[in-house]
């Protein structure tokens, strides 16, 4: 593998890790506006 095939390979890697963090954080931000919603709800019944 030379040089710049490792590089490319590197930022393919990083890319897809980078897509994965944001997908996480994004579903966090989701599971924690759901607990919200579910604590308003409580605390109205």
């Amino acid at each position: 593998m030379t040089n710049n095939t490792l590089t490319a390979s590197l930022k393919k890697q990083n890319q897809a890790i980078n897509d994965l963090q944001t997908e996480a954080k994004r579903r966090e931000q989701a599971a924690t506006a759901t607990m919200q919603q579910a604590r308003q709800i409580t605390m109205q019944s």
